[in-house]
């Protein structure tokens, strides 16, 4: 928006030194085009207060105002995609939300964050072959973002690969050790293999982030019963 108007602005002091017809016309048509860019802000940050308040059919309503005001407004795309896949919404919709990334990754593809939720949302359909495609290519263009190493860890967890979810989810503690969801993930996963101590003191790292994490304080008291 500030970068808009800066423009505006600039096309301003042109409009008051244009003398030739022509120039006048480009520069109307250069003022419609900021203006409409302007409006389409607006729309994107209605659009973001309505989905603060869990008013999911209003903010789209406003995210695809701003999309007619201009068809490349990747942030409407994305935040119109994360409100169709927002468990919260009783309208919820995982077709349209993955054409809205899809949208983006043609609008530029170099954009990792739409890469994420794309693969985020394949695996919610469990189609986890072409999350990890996304997610990789999320790496690729952001090698440094935890949340991509454990979401690519849990993908292939769900698959079986249980060496390579391990490494992504040391990745994603590496990146942040206060990583609740990697440490729990992958005590299941030493669970899973016999190595119990490792499992154990996964599990309590995850407690120690998080006191009332249910599923591991019931794993720890599994254990405790055992013995």
């Amino acid at each position: 928006r500030d970068r808009l108007r800066r423009e505006m602005d600039e096309l301003q002091k042109k409009y008051e030194k244009a003398t030739n017809q022509n120039e006048i016309v480009e520069l109307d048509k250069e003022v419609k085009k900021i203006d409409e860019g302007l409006t389409a802000t607006q729309y994107l940050e209605h659009g973001n207060q309505k989905s603060k308040e869990h008013k999911y059919s209003e903010a789209i309503e406003n995210y695809t105002k701003a999309i007619e005001l201009n068809p490349n407004f990747i942030a409407a795309y994305n935040d119109r995609g994360a409100t169709y896949a927002n468990i919260m919404n009783p309208t919820k919709d995982l077709d349209k939300a993955l054409s809205d990334f899809d949208k983006i990754i043609e609008l530029d593809s170099k954009h990792w964050l739409a890469y994420y939720n794309r693969g985020t949302l394949y695996c919610m359909q469990k189609k986890f072959d072409l999350a990890i495609s996304d997610f990789n290519k999320a790496i690729e263009i952001n090698p440094n973002r935890s949340n991509i190493y454990h979401n690519r860890g849990f993908a292939y967890k769900e698959q079986g690969n249980l060496d390579q979810a391990i490494a992504d989810f040391n990745k994603a503690i590496e990146f942040n050790p206060k990583y609740e969801q990697s440490y729990y993930l992958r005590g299941e996963i030493y669970e899973k293999l016999g190595n119990i101590s490792q499992a154990i003191e996964d599990y309590e790292k995850t407690l120690e982030l998080n006191p009332v994490h249910r599923r591991a304080r019931n794993n720890l008291n599994r254990f405790q019963n055992q013995n």
